[in-house]
């Protein structure tokens, strides 16, 4: 006959998700594979033995953004919650208590659930949805109303200014169509890691806005970086794309003959690549998080439909980062792309040659 200790491994090991037997002390007896497989990263060591607020730190319930098994404490109760870890995973985790001969709490039982796919799907689904309820149909609905006043009041409206309406809301649509379908792709892409000069990049993403800049008359100046070129690990690509989108953003708010500035630059804790504008200053007025530099700026939380906002924020933080603004120094708003604890370092012999840092330029001189 088996005992119950025995028992309760063979129970966990043939569970098919992540499940973790803890005794009383808050100490893990017993990980079946793919407990396991979900815990043990890299450096992370073996289960066995550990406490279970170790394993889960960093891990915080996303009703409340408290901690799933504070340090020092055992709950009392069970209990099921939907969290987020430190690499983002939606999990939900049970704990389910185990109970002595005597009634007291003998240890837990704890299984765990990844539900970041669906997490991820379900969000796609509510933005698509969103964009073909909404976000399209703005647009859509200006076009109808501008022709259909064209038609009451013909001759008060020339037909050059009603065609002038229709191409601009219709750029728009496709615009927030195109955002929307790099949104989406950019949560579900693999990320390409190679090393590259941050500079490089930020300059590539300048220069493809060349054009645009010369026409509404916003000069784009890239400084030159003070301390040399900027290698980094990461999605070169993705990582350009991000920075065109905050490009646009600065040049969306930029008056013609206004200039913005493009830079990167190295922080105690990584590297950040800054967009600074001279438009309206916004009011952002917050609480920096606790230990961190209120002069870093407050967290981007793009508006729902903001698309290209929302593409920057995901790009930086599936690299481990996050995009920041603050008021400028004089007049405007600065965004920062900021990506924590990438070194400069020299490239791998094997990735080609260093990169050399850009020149100081100015696209509408190019």
């Amino acid at each position: 006959m088996l005992s119950p200790h025995t028992h309760r491994r063979a129970i966990a090991d043939a569970h098919l998700g992540p499940m973790l037997l803890v005794n009383a002390a808050g100490r893990i007896d017993h990980a079946n594979a793919a407990a396991v497989a979900c815990f043990n990263g890299p450096g992370a060591g073996p289960l066995h033995g550990r406490a279970i607020a170790d394993v889960f730190s960093g891990t915080v319930r996303l009703s409340d953004r408290s901690a799933v098994w504070p340090q020092g404490d055992v709950p009392q109760h069970g209990f099921e919650c939907e969290s987020q870890d430190a690499q983002q995973r939606h999990l939900l985790v049970r704990a389910t208590p185990r109970f002595g001969v005597f009634g007291g709490v003998s240890g837990w039982s704890v299984s765990v659930r990844d539900c970041t796919a669906e997490q991820l799907a379900q969000q796609q689904l509510d933005a698509a949805l969103r964009l073909l309820n909404h976000d399209l149909r703005a647009p859509h609905s200006t076009i109808l109303s501008v022709v259909e006043l064209w038609r009451l009041h013909q001759g008060s409206t020339s037909e050059a200014d009603l065609l002038s309406q229709v191409e601009s809301n219709s750029i728009t649509a496709l615009a927030m169509a195109d955002n929307f379908v790099r949104y989406v792709r950019a949560q579900q892409a693999e990320l390409r890691c190679e090393t590259f000069d941050l500079n490089d990049v930020a300059a590539e993403a300048v220069d493809d806005l060349w054009e645009r800049s010369r026409e509404r008359r916003v000069t784009i100046r890239r400084p030159q970086a003070a301390g040399g070129p900027v290698y980094v690990a990461g999605d070169a690509q993705l990582l350009q794309r991000a920075i065109g989108h905050l490009l646009r953003h600065a040049l969306g708010r930029s008056p013609g003959g206004a200039s913005i500035q493009c830079g990167v630059v190295r922080r105690a804790t990584g590297t950040a690549v800054e967009v600074t504008d001279h438009g309206a200053t916004p009011d952002l007025s917050f609480s920096p998080m606790p230990g961190g530099d209120a002069g870093e700026g407050v967290p981007v939380l793009p508006a729902e439909g903001d698309y290209a906002l929302g593409f920057a924020e995901l790009v930086a933080r599936r690299h481990g980062g996050m995009l920041r603004q603050r008021r400028a120094a004089t007049q405007g708003l600065t965004m920062s792309l900021y990506l924590p604890g990438l070194q400069s370092r020299e490239p791998d012999s094997d990735t080609g040659s260093a990169a050399v840092a850009p020149d100081s330029s100015s696209v509408s001189s190019r």
